[in-house]
């Protein structure tokens, strides 16, 4: 588990500038590098009913081919909108409700373009249709920001076996430069590591920047929270600041207004909270299954 968990470290990337697009209030906005985005099309896969992201990105002038198979369309329109009533899978079906990455490529972009954006919010259908892509076509995108899902299953062998593929995949040609903890759900303890269930990671081509230890306090003023709930602040691994940088660390926690004990003890009782949850359902459970009492069935009777 902790070499999966390894694969989500972040990195600086010096010279570049993070920058929110889409919503900043709330869930929907994604993280990308400003200095990155030039011309290029945006493939944007998970609409719903949120589309801030699409908006702010083809009012920029890039031409955007959203897919999503669950809505009939998106909640607004523009020039630069494409949109697919087609969802993304591992493979293509012979309906063409449900496309590979590599065929939506082709039927959207095609050519031989190597700064490609995607943006992937699908629900944890993201894992069979990344571990499906080919590495060259995967390669054709510059950037890439996701909400990845799933985190509390760390425990069933099955999904860390789905997930370890991919943020392999992932890691041999791009770098995270940014993380952050949706808020939904709280913070869990799975086998002794401490996990948020969803994870918005922003990727770059390691080939486009050079990387440098992380340094950064999640979250960070970036990031609003997704919900109108606590953030989840990623004070462990492996998202912690690397290397001597306590003094930052503390200076950013002032910074934001929150002392670091207050901040354990919030961080420590939410974990309490999840575990005692967990405790109430696996009761419940053992209820549902004892036998009626006879005294009882027979007042019932």
């Amino acid at each position: 588990m902790a070499e999966l968990l390894r694969l989500l470290t972040p990195y600086e990337v010096p010279g570049f500038t993070k920058r929110r697009y889409g919503n900043k209030a709330g869930d929907g906005g994604y993280v990308l590098l400003s200095e990155l985005l030039t011309d290029q099309p945006i493939l944007s896969a998970g609409i719903g009913n949120q589309i801030s992201f699409d908006q702010e990105v083809a009012a920029l002038g890039h031409k955007v081919f959203m897919h999503d198979h669950t809505i009939p369309g998106p909640r607004g329109t523009h020039p630069n909108f494409t949109f697919h009533k087609s969802g993304i899978a591992a493979a293509s079906n012979v309906e063409g409700t449900m496309l590979s990455l590599a065929d939506v490529l082709a039927k959207n972009i095609g050519g031989d373009r190597q700064d490609l954006i995607l943006k992937m919010d699908i629900e944890g259908a993201e894992y069979p249709s990344l571990d499906a892509i080919p590495r060259s076509a995967l390669r054709r995108f510059s950037m890439m920001s996701f909400e990845f899902h799933e985190f509390h299953q760390l425990g069933n062998p099955a999904v860390r076996a789905k997930m370890q593929p991919v943020f392999e995949k992932l890691a041999q040609d791009f770098t995270i430069f940014h993380v952050h903890a949706n808020n939904n759900r709280p913070l869990g303890l799975v086998s002794g590591f401490t996990v948020a269930d969803y994870y918005e990671l922003s990727y770059v081509r390691t080939d486009l920047v050079k990387r440098k230890p992380n340094r950064t306090l999640y979250p960070m003023p970036l990031d609003p929270p997704n919900v109108g709930k606590p953030e989840l602040p990623l004070w462990f691994f492996p998202f912690l600041p690397i290397g001597p940088a306590s003094e930052a660390v503390h200076e950013a926690i002032v910074a934001m207004g929150v002392r670091m004990d207050a901040a354990q003890d919030v961080l420590e009782k939410q974990r309490d909270l999840h575990i005692l949850q967990q405790r109430i359902a696996q009761l419940e459970a053992e209820l549902a299954k004892r036998p009626v009492a006879a005294e009882t069935k027979a007042l019932s009777g």
